[in-house]
């Protein structure tokens, strides 16, 4: 089934389809790295069998960022494109993109707010703030993508 790239609207949506599924992979990759405790003895073939599960993972993470680059390239061509025209940019407000993409993964990992922010290191109200749309520090942004392993969150 083709996708509609003639929109940003759809750029952006299938960007955020492929970055959800960039985080399955990762998060697939640590489950497989971490199976066994440091120091277990595992038999030969469970070992390659996890080796196994590694490499693909790795191949989908490299195959899906390379993706969501070559949408990036075509975010940046379509705003090229469609500069003179007065045309607004197809956006969701801030506040819904941030909370679209971090609501779901506070549920994934059965986080609350208040473990996302200890996690990252950074104070409950600037989580919270930066969930509701409030304007951030970059480096707080920073450290609360990275308590999900990524490498950015949304503006």
């Amino acid at each position: 089934m083709a996708t509609d790239f003639s929109s940003k609207e759809a750029l952006l949506q299938r960007k955020h389809q492929l970055e959800q599924q960039l985080l399955g992979l990762r998060k697939n990759k640590s489950q497989s790295l971490f199976a066994y405790p440091p120091g277990t003895r595992i038999a030969a073939g469970l070992l390659s069998q996890q080796k196994h599960e590694i490499e693909a993972a790795e191949l989908g993470i490299r195959q899906t960022q390379e993706m969501i680059d070559l949408i990036n390239a075509g975010i940046e061509q379509w705003e090229k494109t469609n500069a003179s025209s007065n045309q607004e940019p197809i956006l969701p407000p801030p506040d819904e993109s941030r909370k679209g993409v971090v609501l779901p993964l506070l549920e994934e990992n059965g986080w609350s707010i208040l473990d996302w922010a200890r996690k990252a290191g950074v104070a409950y109200n600037s989580a919270n703030s930066y969930l509701n749309g409030r304007k951030t520090y970059r480096s707080t942004r920073h450290k609360l993508a990275k308590a999900f392993g990524l490498i950015k969150l949304p503006n």
